[in-house]
C-alpha cells in the first residue's frame, strides 16, 4: 500500500513540474491604433503621389513616389520615398475629432454640380481593428472635410521640402537658400505644419560651415519658430 501511495505522490508531483516547465502561451496580438490616411495622385504636383498616415498615438508615416517624367507614369523603378515622425498632440486630437465629425469617412462628399478643376484624387482611409472606411474625392463643399485635407496637406508639404532639403544638402548645396527662402514664407503664411519634426535636417543645415551664411541663417530662423511653438524637437 505504501508503494503505490509513494508511486501516485512521484507521478502527480512529476505532473505538476511538467505543467510548472510548460511556458504559457502568447498574449493575443496588440491591436494596432486606430490610424487616419490621406493619399494623394495627382499627375500635376511634385511629387505626385504621396501619403500621409497618422495614428491615435500621433505617429506618422509620409511616403510619396515621383513620377516618371518621359512616361507620365508613377515609376516604381524607383525606390519609394519613406519617413517616420511623431506629430504634435494638438493636430493628432483635429485629425481624429475630424475623422469623428465625418463619421470616418463614410459617404460620398465629391462635389459633382459641376466641372472644377482637377486637383486630383484625394482618398482618406480610417482604420481601426473593427472597422476600415475610406471616401475619395476632387474636392469637398464640406468644410470639415476640405479644413481636414489642408491640415493633411501642411503636414505632408513640409515633409516634402524637407526631403528637398536632404537632397540639396547631398548634391547642389547652393540650391539650398532658395528652398529655405520659399519655407520661411509658407511658414509665415501657416502653409507648413509639424515643423519640429524636421528640427533634425534644419539643424545639420544650420550647422554646417560650408552652406552658404544665408542659408545657415535661414535654417536656423525655422529652428526659432520650432523653439517658439513649445513642441519638442525631433531627434
Amino acid at each position: 500500500m505504501r508503494y503505490f501511495a509513494l508511486i501516485l505522490g512521484i507521478a502527480v508531483a512529476s505532473c505538476t513540474l511538467v505543467a510548472q516547465q510548460v511556458p504559457p502561451p502568447p498574449p493575443p496580438p496588440t491591436a494596432a491604433p486606430a490610424s487616419v490616411t490621406y493619399a494623394v495622385d495627382a499627375a500635376n504636383r511634385d511629387p505626385a503621389h504621396f501619403s500621409l498616415t497618422i495614428d491615435l498615438l500621433g505617429h506618422a508615416v509620409y511616403t510619396a513616389r515621383d513620377e516618371d517624367a518621359s512616361s507620365g507614369a508613377d515609376d516604381s523603378s524607383q525606390p519609394l520615398y519613406r519617413v517616420e515622425f511623431d506629430v504634435s498632440p494638438a493636430t493628432r486630437d483635429r485629425v481624429f475629432a475630424a475623422a469623428r465629425a465625418l463619421d470616418y469617412f463614410h459617404g460620398d462628399f465629391d462635389f459633382r454640380k459641376h466641372v472644377v478643376a482637377d486637383t486630383g484624387r484625394k482618398t482618406f482611409t480610417y482604420r481601426d481593428g473593427i472597422q476600415q472606411s475610406a471616401t475619395t474625392f476632387n474636392w469637398s463643399e464640406n468644410k470639415q472635410l476640405q479644413d481636414a485635407a489642408e491640415l493633411f496637406e501642411s503636414v505632408a508639404l513640409t515633409q516634402a521640402l524637407a526631403r528637398k532639403l536632404q537632397f540639396l544638402h547631398r548634391y547642389d548645396r547652393l540650391g539650398l537658400n532658395e528652398v529655405l527662402k520659399r519655407m520661411e514664407e509658407l511658414a509665415r503664411a501657416n502653409y507648413l505644419s509639424e515643423l519640429q519634426s524636421i528640427a533634425p535636417t534644419l539643424r545639420l543645415i544650420a550647422n554646417d560651415a560650408s552652406v552658404m551664411h544665408v542659408a545657415r541663417e535661414r535654417a536656423n530662423r525655422l529652428l526659432d519658430q520650432v523653439a517658439a511653438s513649445g513642441v519638442p524637437p525631433g531627434h
